[in-house]
């Protein structure tokens, strides 16, 4: 029991990071390698709020702020001038920004590892089935689902998603229409950015606050959004829970394997379908 709670923690947080690397790449079309940077900003701010305020729960707000200020800077600065740009363009311009957004919080935080205590509230256990489960993956597990709901009820139900819908099939077609596509990228680079650093937040009490924290994160996510299908939620949740949970039973059954088994597994499935799971029902949409 206790594995599989540490496989949806982990699926989650996947999710969380994923999930905004997802949406980006649907409606900017671009592929954001400073995406990991803001996971590691949200772990830094829980570290900071957690030392100088004594309050984790505070972090949630501030890297929520944090993260949709620096990803709109992002986008202003670095990929709105480079859209029609070849992809090469964009991959530059997100790695110097990464660069330098890491130089800034090594000159801020340095390169010591951080720990973040988890919050007293939810530092006990409770025995469900014979096992002990910690109350705070509890919660971890329930702020991602409660995400993947919200996630899914403003794209699939609301005119805001209406919106990302239509601009990751036809942007061009919906400036014509009317709509601000230009500060509607803004806004999705910058709430992806702002999920990703949520995520850090989740992760600072689990593991070590450091700088390189979000190198294997990153690839995860990016296998993710190529497993799914580019663009699709839904099959993002999956493989993101798919990952977290073969993760968590491969550290206790062949530890060994862990990686061979997932990126193995996930170059097998992509020389079989490389649309990815949900890619025909996406460009089907």
């Amino acid at each position: 029991m206790g594995v599989l709670l540490i496989g949806l923690v982990l699926g989650m947080i996947l999710f969380l990071l994923s999930s905004g690397v997802t949406i980006i790449f649907g409606v900017l079309g671009v592929i954001n390698f400073a995406h990991a940077t803001y996971f590691t900003l949200g772990a830094f701010v829980a570290f900071f709020c957690a030392s100088t305020f004594d309050s984790y729960f505070v972090a949630f707000p501030i890297a929520i702020l944090a993260g949709l200020l620096v990803g709109a800077i992002q986008e202003v600065l670095t990929f709105r001038p480079i859209y029609k740009h070849d992809h090469t363009f964009q991959l530059i311009a997100s790695l110097g920004f990464s660069t330098i957004f890491m130089a800034l919080l090594h000159l801020i935080w340095g390169l010591d590892y951080k720990n973040v205590p988890q919050p007293e509230a939810f530092s006990s256990a409770i025995e469900v089935a014979g096992s002990q489960l910690s109350t705070f993956r509890l919660l971890v597990v329930a702020i991602g689902v409660a995400f993947c709901a919200a996630l899914l009820f403003v794209i699939e139900r609301t005119p805001v998603g209406l919106m990302i819908r239509a601009a990751s099939t036809n942007s061009d077609m919906l400036s014509c229409l009317g709509t601000n596509v230009t500060n509607l990228r803004t806004w999705v680079l910058a709430v992806g950015s702002a999920a990703a650093a949520v995520a850090g937040v989740i992760v600072a009490p689990i593991a070590a606050v450091q700088l390189s924290m979000g190198a294997t994160m990153l690839l995860d996510s990016f296998l993710v959004v190529v497993l799914a299908g580019l663009g699709s939620i839904r099959g993002a949740i999956f493989v993101s829970l798919l990952i977290g949970m073969t993760r968590a039973l491969g550290q206790l059954f062949f530890p060994e394997w862990v990686q061979f088994v997932v990126y193995g597994g996930a170059l097998g499935f992509l020389m079989v379908r490389p649309s990815g799971l949900f890619g025909q029902k996406m460009r089907a949409a």
